[in-house]
């Protein structure tokens, strides 16, 4: 077993988000941390409701939080967000305090 040093999360017990595919989302992204050789890094967990349904379906890595996430952007986040730790500037979103 391989001790991971960060978490991704992805919202799949949300409503909002369940109903935009973010458990199709959550398969897509624990296939493309694999292939990029990024599983020992990364450990990919279920979430409850990030309180941003609007946005959905949501996911987060490291402090960034996505929103809107489909199959052709995890593919991007994972390229650039968790191989290269750039942020994918139009999906983040900002949680308000």
């Amino acid at each position: 077993m391989s001790s991971c040093s960060k978490t991704l999360l992805v919202c799949v017990k949300g409503k909002a988000c369940s109903r935009r595919d973010s458990v199709e989302l959550l398969k897509g992204l624990k296939k493309a941390i694999g292939k990029r050789g990024l599983d020992d890094f990364y450990q990919i967990k279920k979430a409850k409701c990030f309180g941003l349904c609007k946005y959905g379906p949501i996911m987060s890595i490291d402090d960034s939080i996505y929103g809107g996430v489909r199959k052709d952007d995890y593919k991007k986040i994972v390229k650039w967000h968790a191989k290269n730790t750039k942020p994918i500037k139009r999906l983040l979103i900002t949680k308000k305090k």
